[in-house]
Parts: structure tokens; C-alpha cells; sequence
């Protein structure tokens, strides 16, 4: 179903369940910034500090400090989109397949209990880019909402066939996205979305603030006016599917 900023009103106050810094605004900026735009309440959750993934210049941004240089730049990347509360849970970048899940379930839902969110934005077991932390966490996500026994809806974010051909296929080749995926991300028409939220251009325009933040991982591909372009394209829309409604 296609929403406007209107429509996101709908979604109540949303809880985002993440697994690395810049996960929220490339899945769900716009979402969550027009939600802050309607006063809802938002609150993000990053399972761990993107610490393992590649930086984009080792003399700026060193992999030794990127737990931190990542942190900053989740703090600046958050203020873009507007007032969002946020939660760290410290768990190791690339390794959460070999977290027992009673613990981080646990922490998740008692944050589900202090937040009392209507929805979830958060992965799907495909985890967008094939990313083993992102199915992870979409799983945390569901076990925890179902240990609360709440009143809420999982909204699993999707890739649309639409925007794959138009613009993930070169952001593949620039960024290597959907590694994971060996470049063939599980894909959905955008007409069978649950939410599609085309961003208007303010929006759009916080959305692609909150990306550019993340200096470590995007400066290189929005330096290269390909990379740039398609990162654009790619920003101005997202979809989700209803995963999971518990009444």
C-alpha cells in the first residue's frame, strides 16, 4: 500500500530494531523522519557498532577507532532525521549467528516494554542484503515482541524489484551491498509492499543528510557521481511487508 508522510501516522510510536550504525536511515530515514515530523514517538535499537565493516579511508577514519568514529556518526545521522530516542546493545559486528539468542532477546524485550511501540521497523529472514547480522536480528526482534505478549506489528523491510534494477545494481558494483546475497537480493514488486513510502523531497532531503553522516562508509560512493546518483535514487523510496501482528 502507498503512504504519505500523512499515512506514517498510522504506524503509532515505532521502535527500529538495527543491527549496525546506518542500517536505520538507509532502510527507514524516511519513516522515521516524517514520524518525528508528526510528533510521534521514535526510538531506534543498533545491536552492535559496525566496527567490522570496511572503512572508506583508513587515514581518516581507522579501523582500530571505528567503534567510536561509528558511534559519532550514528549520534550526528539521528539528528538529521529528527528526535529519535536510541539504544545500544554492544553485540560483535559479523558475529551475531554466534550469540545465544536468550540474552539479546531478553534486552530487546524489555525495551519493547519500556518503549510500548505499536510498530517495528526491523530486517526479514532474507536480511535485505543476505547480511547473517541483519537475519539475526529480525529474529531477535520477533522472539522478543512474542516474549511481551504487546500489541504490535513487525514491519520487515524489503528490497523492490524496481529499485534493484534501477539503482541497487550499480550500487552493488560500486559498494559490494548485497555480498551477502552474492548480488541477487530476495526482491518484491513494490506494488505487493504492505508500506511504500515514496519520500517527498524534504524528506528525502533529511534522508540523504542522515546517509552522508556515516562518513566512514559512504563518503567514497558519494564522491563518485555514479555512486551519488544512485544512492539518490535509491533514498527516494522504501517498502516494507507486515510480518507480524500480535493482537
Amino acid at each position: 500500500m502507498k503512504y504519505t508522510a500523512t499515512d506514517i501516522a498510522k504506524l503509532g510510536t515505532i521502535l527500529g530494531v538495527y543491527a549496525h550504525p546506518d542500517d536505520e536511515c538507509w532502510t527507514s530515514g524516511g519513516i522515521l523522519a516524517a514520524a518525528c515530523e508528526n510528533g510521534q514517538q521514535v526510538a531506534c535499537i543498533t545491536v552492535t557498532h559496525g566496527d567490522a565493516g570496511q572503512t572508506t579511508d583508513e587515514t581518516k577514519w581507522p579501523q582500530a577507532r571505528l567503534s567510536e568514529i561509528r558511534e559519532h556518526e550514528l549520534s550526528d545521522s539521528l539528528a538529521c532525521l529528527g528526535k529519535i530516542e536510541h539504544h545500544w546493545l554492544s553485540y560483535g559486528d559479523g558475529a551475531l549467528r554466534d550469540v545465544p539468542e536468550s540474552e539479546p532477546v531478553e534486552q530487546i524485550a524489555e525495551l519493547i516494554e519500556q518503549i510500548k511501540p505499536d510498530t517495528i521497523l526491523t530486517f526479514g529472514p532474507d536480511g535485505l542484503t543476505g547480511h547473517s547480522d541483519h537475519k539475526m536480528v529480525g529474529k531477535w526482534a520477533e522472539l522478543a515482541l512474542r516474549r511481551t505478549g504487546r500489541a504490535v506489528t513487525i514491519l520487515q523491510v524489503r528490497e523492490t524489484t524496481e529499485k534493484y534494477a534501477a539503482c541497487g545494481k550499480i550500487l552493488h558494483d560500486i559498494e559490494n551491498i548485497y555480498f551477502a546475497a552474492l548480488g541477487r537480493p530476495v526482491t518484491i514488486p513494490a506494488a505487493q509492499a504492505d508500506v511504500f513510502f515514496e519520500l517527498p523531497e524534504e524528506l528525502h532531503r533529511k534522508k540523504m543528510a542522515s546517509i552522508a553522516a556515516h562518513h566512514s562508509q559512504k563518503d567514497a560512493t558519494l564522491a563518485n557521481p555514479r555512486g551519488r546518483a544512485a544512492t539518490v535514487a535509491y533514498a527516494k523510496t522504501e517498502a516494507f511487508v507486515k510480518a507480524y501482528a500480535q493482537e
